[in-house]
C-alpha cells in the first residue's frame, strides 16, 4: 500500500483555495502526540473563579436546566473558564440526551473550542459519532466538522476505528452538499488503517460521490476523487481498479471543470508507481488559466506530488513572477515549500515574497515563511529576510509572534543540510504553453 501522506498534505493546502464554509477558529487540534503516556493525568489549565456572576459549578449545573435557553447559556459561558475542559462530558451527555436541536448544536461545536482531557478523547469521539446519526442535518454537519479537531484516528482503539462507518453512514444519507463535503473532509483527515489499508467500505462510498450520476454537487465530487487518492492503493486488486475505473472515466479524467480535471489527474499519480508524463502537463497546463482559483488549485495540486513533478518549479516560479492575485502567490508559496526543492531561484523567489509589507499581503508572507520551514531552509540570508518580516510596520503583534514562532522553529531545525536540491530542474520548466483537449 502506498503512503497517504502527501496527499494528505494535498487536501490541507487546497482547503486554503477551495471556498469552504467559515468556522471559528481551531486552537486544539489533536495529533497524534497527544496520545502520551501520561493521558491518565489531568492537564493543568489554570482556573477562573467565576463568570457572569456564577461559578463553574453554578454553570455546569445550568446544563440540566429544564429551559434550553439556560442550557445553551450555560455551554456559551463555560467557554470562557479556563478549567472548560472538565465540562466536556457533561457537554457530551447533551449532545445524545437534549431534545432540543439547539442545544445539541451547540454542544457539538463546545469539543473544537476547548482543550479536553487526554483521558476524555474517547467519549468525546464516540459523541460525536453518535451525532452524525442525528435528525438535525445542522448537528450531524458540525459534529462532522468537530470530528477533524481529533484526526488522524488512532486506529488501535476500536471505537475510533468505527468511526469511519459512521462517517460513511453520514455521507449516504446527507440531504445536503455541505455534510457530504465535511463528511469526506473529515475521512481524509482521519486517515487509514496502517495495518490494513483503505476501508473497502469508505472506498465504496467514495466512488459513488466521484461519479456525477450520483453525486450532483461538483464540490463533492472534487472532495471524493482527492479523498480516494488520499486512501493509498487499496490491498484487494479489483478494488485498486475498480478506483482506477472511475478516476479515468471521461466525466472525471477529460472533465470539463478544471477542479474535477486536476484532481483526477494528482489521484491516479499518487495511486500509480509510475508516473505518466501526460498527467502532470495536464495539471501544469493549468498554472495559465485566467480564473485565479484555478491557478491556485494547479499550483497546490504540483506541490501537493512534491519529487514527481519537480520539473515544473521551472513554470511555477515563471507564473510566480507575474502573479498578482494574492491567493494564487500564498497558494504558490506553499507549494514550493512541499516540493522540497531548496535552488537558489527557490530561495529567491521566496525570499521576495516576504518582501511585501502591506497588511493585505500577510497571508502570503505568512506562507512564504511557513515554507522556509517546510524545507529546513535555515541558512543566513532566509534567516535574515524573517528579521526583516519582523520589522514590518503592518504587522499586528500577534503576527510577529505567529513569525517570531516560525523563526525560532527554523533556527532550532536541526537539519543542516535540510533538503537535498533537484539538479534535473529546467530554469524555465517543461509545461505545455497551453492545456488542451478541455
Amino acid at each position: 500500500m502506498s503512503s497517504s501522506k502527501p496527499f494528505y498534505l494535498a487536501f490541507c493546502l487546497i482547503c486554503t483555495v477551495l471556498p469552504v464554509r467559515a468556522e471559528r477558529p481551531n486552537h486544539n487540534r489533536s495529533n497524534e502526540d497527544s496520545r502520551s503516556t501520561s493521558s491518565l493525568q489531568r492537564m493543568d489549565t489554570g482556573y477562573t473563579k467565576e463568570w457572569g456572576g456564577k461559578r463553574f459549578e453554578d454553570w455546569k449545573r445550568d446544563l440540566r436546566h429544564p429551559d434550553p435557553t439556560y442550557r445553551v447559556a450555560a455551554m456559551l459561558a463555560l467557554l470562557n473558564f479556563k478549567q472548560a475542559a472538565d465540562a466536556i462530558p457533561d457537554v457530551i451527555a447533551r449532545l445524545y440526551e437534549d431534545p432540543d436541536a439547539s442545544v445539541r448544536v451547540k454542544a457539538a461545536i463546545f469539543p473544537r473550542m476547548v482543550p479536553h482531557h487526554d483521558t476524555d478523547r474517547t467519549r468525546i469521539i464516540r459523541g460525536l459519532a453518535r451525532a452524525l446519526h442525528d435528525p438535525q442535518s445542522v448537528v450531524r454537519y458540525d459534529a462532522a466538522i468537530t470530528l477533524q479537531s481529533f484526526c488522524p484516528l488512532n486506529f488501535n482503539i476500536k471505537e475510533e476505528r468505527d468511526v469511519l462507518q459512521d462517517l460513511v453512514a453520514g455521507l449516504r444519507s446527507a440531504s445536503t452538499y455541505e455534510i457530504r463535503e465535511a463528511c469526506i473532509d473529515t475521512l481524509i483527515q482521519a486517515r487509514v488503517d496502517p495495518k490494513t489499508g483503505p476501508d473497502p467500505r469508505v472506498t465504496d462510498a467514495l466512488i459513488t460521490h466521484a461519479n456525477p450520476l450520483n453525486e450532483p454537487a461538483t464540490r463533492v465530487r472534487v472532495k471524493a476523487i482527492m479523498a480516494l487518492g488520499a486512501q493509498g492503493r487499496p490491498q484487494d486488486p479489483k478494488k485498486l481498479q475498480n478506483v482506477m475505473d472511475i478516476l479515468r472515466r471521461p466525466f472525471n479524467f477529460q472533465s470539463k471543470n478544471p477542479s474535477v480535471r486536476i484532481w483526477s489527474h494528482v489521484a491516479i499519480i499518487a495511486l500509480e508507481e509510475k508516473v505518466n508524463k501526460k498527467d502532470l502537463n495536464t495539471i501544469a497546463g493549468y498554472l495559465k488559466e485566467r480564473e485565479a482559483a484555478i491557478r491556485a488549485e494547479a499550483v497546490t495540486a504540483l506541490g501537493a506530488l512534491e519529487d514527481k513533478s519537480q520539473d515544473y518549479i521551472g513554470n511555477i516560479l515563471d507564473m510566480l513572477k507575474s502573479e498578482e492575485i494574492p491567493t494564487v502567490k500564498a497558494a504558490t508559496a506553499l507549494a514550493l515549500g512541499r516540493m522540497k526543492n531548496t535552488g537558489p531561484n527557490v530561495i529567491s523567489a521566496l525570499i521576495k515574497l516576504t518582501e511585501d509589507d502591506k497588511p493585505e499581503s500577510f497571508p502570503i508572507v505568512w506562507s512564504a515563511c511557513q515554507a522556509f520551514v517546510m524545507l529546513g531552509a535555515n541558512h543566513a540570508e532566509v534567516m535574515r529576510a524573517l528579521d526583516k518580516v519582523l520589522e514590518h510596520k503592518s504587522l499586528q503583534e500577534y503576527q510577529k509572534k505567529w513569525i517570531e514562532k516560525l523563526r525560532e522553529e527554523l533556527q532550532n531545525s536541526h537539519k543542516k543540510q535540510p533538503v537535498k536540491e533537484a539538479p534535473k530542474v529546467p530554469e524555465k520548466g517543461v509545461a505545455p504553453k497551453q492545456n488542451k483537449g478541455r
